[in-house]
């Protein structure tokens, strides 16, 4: 927990919330993903920043848009937005269904299948508008020590959030059309003001073809070959945590939407 909320200090833009925050919060609390949300509850309007990598279910994808709104966790969030309380506690799909109800919800058959529980931190609430993190486990359910972890992380979470700029980060947009959209779209996001001429001119400029790093082309050139994260790690000889974050890094600076866009990219700028 030190080492995390330690590394936490370090963020200040939002390209850094998926390899860094996310990844990070999924080792700690222990989750198979790691999703922050920005979420409009009457317009149903949903932007997210996922780990690991990018959103590549395209069954996901295809539901979102018509079964989102049915997620369990919606009514609480409802009821929380209604009359914010002192204090914001993780909500778990296991305080509110059932395992086997909740695999008979429309939302997990269409939408999310593979997932077993999910846990959610609302991180602010503004009005209808949700800023929240949410954890997915693949097996079993979130224990209560690991909501309580996940509460704890809370606070650090705020602190990266309020300190972060949205301009020039890209997220995907699940609802009400999936495709990847500039973060400053996302509801109640808004630029943050430049703490310097210097951070301003990063935080803005936006190069039309960034050049890629010679791990960024290795990886790159491998995912053109058709390898997996795994098969990519193998030959690299590094983790495969580290080649997501590595396609993390590329798909959110290129707004790229799947790994054949990304293949596209190097075959353009070698």
């Amino acid at each position: 927990m030190f080492a995390y909320t330690t590394e936490l200090l370090r963020v200040e833009q939002y390209g850094q919330v998926a390899p860094t925050m996310l990844a990070g919060l999924a080792d700690v609390v222990g989750g198979d993903s790691a999703c922050l949300t920005h979420l409009d509850l009457v317009s149903q309007q949903q932007v997210a920043i996922r780990w690991p990598s990018v959103v590549s279910d395209s069954r996901m994808i295809g539901a979102y848009p018509t079964v989102g709104h049915t997620h369990p966790l919606r009514a609480p969030l409802r009821t929380l937005a209604r009359k914010p309380p002192a204090s914001l506690e993780p909500i778990r799909i296991s305080d509110v269904l059932a395992p086997r109800a909740w695999r008979q919800t429309p939302f997990h058959r269409e939408a999310m299948p593979d997932a077993t529980d999910q846990i959610c931190l609302p991180m602010a609430l503004h009005g209808a508008v949700v800023h929240a993190v949410t954890l997915t486990r693949d097996a079993g359910t979130f224990t209560d020590a690991q909501s309580a972890v996940l509460r704890v992380c809370g606070p650090h979470l705020r602190a990266v959030l309020r300190r972060s700029s949205p301009v020039s980060e890209y997220a995907f947009h699940l609802a009400p059309e999936p495709g990847w959209v500039p973060l400053t779209t996302a509801p109640g996001l808004a630029p943050r003001p430049a703490h310097s001429a210097h951070q301003a001119n990063r935080d803005t400029a936006v190069e039309p073809n960034p050049q890629l790093s010679d791990r960024e082309r290795q990886v790159l050139a491998l995912v053109t070959e058709g390898l997996t994260d795994a098969q990519i790690a193998r030959r690299l000889k590094i983790s495969s945590a580290t080649v997501s974050r590595h396609l993390h890094r590329i798909f959110h600076r290129h707004g790229l939407a799947n790994r054949a866009a990304a293949a596209s990219l190097f075959l353009r700028l070698s």
